[in-house]
């Protein structure tokens, strides 16, 4: 595999001594430094935004007028940090002191288990304490945070409704319990957890899922995650990312990188509760994309800079230095944008992409160690969809006059801009400060270790005879430089999958016994010789990188024929997003564009299902319907519009999740399209091709009143087995005698329920 990155001189940036300066005006940004990409450093690089906030450019030179020109001579300019774990909803609650009890399994502390003391915390920290956490995080470069909870204003929480400050993925949905098994249950085979349990329908319906699977050191963690393998669960996609899978062998991990799942690694938290942590090696070596996450207040760090110095640590003592800062940075940047579903808008700079940047100061260091190792003080400016949340008081003052205030931080003159929040600087200061500090200029106080130990097992400590104090001699060591004690899931023995007398700890091949295989995998989870990070399709063997429309993205992983970089929508008609035949169908949350569109119906104001739909000709497969959630639908019948958003799929049915109408134009009412009731009802011919689609049916005669009887869900069966229903017109009453017929009923054709349904608009679609 190539080098995962190079370094690009881009020529030298004239430096005065005095840090990053502005000059200039206009609507865009533009912003000079050392440039980290996912495959190369561009030293006195650029970077510049468009007046939106998103990326238009990034190279040594990106030409053009009208813009405000950030020069940084001694800085990176990296993507802002993502972190993909933290259970915002608990930031009431501060480290304990320490002790030296060690748990096998996450109930075990949760309920006081297997003769184990309870750990009783409150997870329901008040709104500005959430918000004083968001903060803590901001002021370590993160700009997106899930966390199950958030708050309005600083950092985007994609998988809280509403709190994604624009971001405009598919929602990720953080799952504490997939397997409904919050009641304690331990199972060390078998998948008898509840009956609620997450399938693979909830796993398809979001951008990610981040699922805690495999929490602790026992058989039954482990079990967790053989049950999520199963066809009978399929939570385990490559929409999934795995939260914390302590509790894996090299089977396991092998099972993960072959369906494209993630993890997320806490190390602090889990070297806290469990002396034990995700085996992080063996996952990367499995095509295992890993990503950091700080977990929570109680056991884990309290921002990801600290966290990316535990895992540093842990990297160095515990992992033979597998993990060198590049790796890291990854974790923190394009891995953990991709688990929160938001790897086409985050997590790179590159053109399409959000412009969430940070302007991190070098201080004489390596770029990448620059960018995981700061102090607390080297932020020249962290930004969000480009604008300035954080960074050195003269800049940020400069780009957002009067709206930030001002904020010491390690001798540092910073600013910060929180009234987005609602909360003032001082408000969100004693919030946090009443719990733990908003930051620390060095360790912060009563930090949970981030040193392996278990009582009479391991302390941690690399000795002489046992290099990584992992409790075995390294004369029987299997693995004497990788941390790899017993666990209780081990059967007394270190794990050796192959019998190649390698421990899977450290053996680059851990399910192949020939010692001088090559570790084709780690970084490179496609295999195709490509590291991940310039891969234009990561997923998919691409060897020569094909890029036809030269967007970025790769010819087998790109369904759009035009250029669409980034966030940037494929515009497509309805027929070509729908057709499942069609070699230009998009992939499940992709965004989309339909130009030209009829409106035909509307969905009338009833809670958070309202809508619209639309028609982009008069062929089958032509008719969609356009969510707008709990918003009203922002069109009028017979408008001709255009329309963009995320294509989605609910119950089987396509529609597209409105983010904008960017052009709408009223219009005559739209003509309904004549068919016959038998080909649209339950199993006819035409029933999904007219699937949202206005039609004209003739001849049609009431059946039955009530064809769910006892249940009254208010339907009418027709001949063609065609159910009428007042989805759109609900003070249809639906009383129709049997026997009763119509000239013709026109409506919205669609599916509901596993039954074909046919939606009237208003009372004059019935032509008696």
């Amino acid at each position: 595999m190539k080098a995962p990155f190079q370094v690009v001189s881009c020529g030298a940036i004239s430096d005065d001594g005095g840090g990053c300066r502005l000059a200039g005006e206009g609507d865009e940004l533009v912003v000079r430094g050392d440039i980290l990409t996912p495959d190369a450093v561009l030293e006195g690089g650029v970077v510049r935004l468009d007046a939106s906030g998103t990326i238009l450019c990034v190279g040594c030179a990106c030409d053009g007028a009208g813009a405000r020109e950030l020069t940084c001579p001694d800085a990176v300019v990296s993507p802002s940090f993502v972190n993909p774990h933290d259970h915002v909803a608990y930031a009431e609650e501060a480290p304990r002191a320490p002790t030296v009890e060690r748990y096998e399994h996450r109930h075990d502390w949760r309920l006081g288990l297997e003769g184990h003391a309870k750990i009783t915390y409150d997870g329901g920290a008040p709104k500005v304490v959430r918000a004083a956490h968001e903060l803590r995080m901001l002021l370590s470069g993160v700009t997106t945070l899930a966390g199950g909870a958030g708050h309005e204003g600083l950092v985007r929480n994609p998988d809280v409704s509403g709190l994604s400050e624009g971001l405009p993925t598919a929602p990720a949905d953080s799952e504490t319990f997939p397997l409904d098994d919050a009641d304690g249950r331990l199972l060390e085979s078998g998948c008898g957890y509840g009956s609620d349990h997450a399938r693979s329908a909830d796993v398809e319906r979001v951008g990610a899922f981040l699922a805690h699977l495999g929490e602790g050191i026992n058989r039954a963690a482990e079990n967790e995650l053989d049950c999520a393998l199963t066809a009978d669960f399929g939570l385990i996609e490559p929409a999934t990312a795995v939260v914390h899978a302590v509790a894996v062998r090299a089977e396991r991990a092998a099972a993960l990188g072959a369906r494209h799942a993630a993890v997320v690694w806490s190390p602090r938290s889990n070297l806290v509760l469990y002396g034990n942590t995700a085996p992080v090696p063996l996952l990367l070596r499995s095509g295992v994309e890993v990503a950091l996450g700080t977990d929570w207040l109680l056991t884990g760090s309290m921002n990801l800079l600290r966290e990316l110095d535990c895992a540093r640590r842990v990297s160095a003592t515990y992992f033979d230095g597998a993990l060198d800062d590049f790796t890291l940075w990854a974790m923190v940047t394009r891995s953990a944008a991709r688990t929160v579903g938001a790897g086409s808008a985050l997590g790179r700079l590159e053109p399409g992409y959000l412009g969430d940047i940070a302007v991190i100061a070098r201080q004489g260091r390596e770029p990448f160690t620059a960018a995981v190792a700061p102090n607390p003080e080297d932020f020249e400016l962290v930004l969000r969809g480009g604008s300035a949340l954080y960074g050195r008081e003269s800049i940020v003052s400069a780009l957002r006059p009067g709206a930030c205030e001002a904020l010491a931080v390690c001798g540092a003159a910073q600013s910060v801009c929180v009234a987005e929040s609602g909360f003032s600087l001082a408000e969100l200061t004693a919030a946090a400060d009443a719990t733990y500090p908003l930051f620390t200029c060095d360790a912060p106080p009563n930090e949970p270790s981030c040193v392996p130990s278990r009582p009479l097992e391991y302390d941690g400590i690399p000795a002489d005879g046992d290099s990584d104090g992992d409790g075995i001699g390294d004369g029987v060591d299997i693995c004497p430089r990788v941390f790899d004690p017993l666990r209780p899931l081990d059967d007394g023995a270190q794990a050796d999958t192959d019998g190649d007398g390698l421990g899977d700890a450290c053996d680059p091949c851990p399910l192949e016994p020939a010692l001088d295989c090559a570790d084709t995998r780690n970084g490179d989870r496609d295999a195709d010789g490509v590291p991940d990070g310039a891969d234009l399709c990561p997923d998919t063997a691409s060897p020569d990188q094909a890029d036809a429309d030269g967007d970025g993205r790769g010819d087998p992983c790109d369904d759009c024929t035009q250029p669409n970089p980034g966030i940037s929508p494929c515009a497509l008609t309805i027929a070509e997003l729908r057709d499942r035949l069609g070699t230009s169908r998009p992939r499940r949350h992709a965004r989309v564009s339909i130009s030209g569109a009829v409106v035909t119906a509307l969905r009338p104001d009833t809670g958070n299902a309202r809508g619209f739909y639309v028609a982009d000709r008069t062929a089958p497969l032509s008719g969609l319907f356009v969510f707008t959630g709990s918003s009203s639908p922002p069109v009028a019948l017979g408008d001709r519009v255009t329309v963009e958003g995320r294509l989605d799929e609910y119950y089987g049915v396509d529609q597209l999740v409105l983010e904008a109408v960017r052009s709408r134009e009223a219009g005559p009412p739209p003509v309904p399209i004549e068919v016959d009731a038998s080909a649209l009802g339950d199993g006819g011919e035409l029933a999904e091709a007219y699937d949202s689609m206005l039609v004209r049916v003739s001849g049609a005669s009431v059946v039955e009143t009530n064809p769910d009887a006892p249940n009254d869900y208010d339907e009418t069966k027709l001949t063609g087995d065609l159910r009428l229903d007042d989805l759109l017109l609900p003070e249809l009453e639906n009383e129709f005698a049997p026997g009763t017929e119509f000239l013709a009923v026109i409506g919205i054709a669609g599916l509901s329920f596993d039954h074909r349904k046919l939606w009237p608009r208003t009372p004059a679609d019935f032509e008696p």
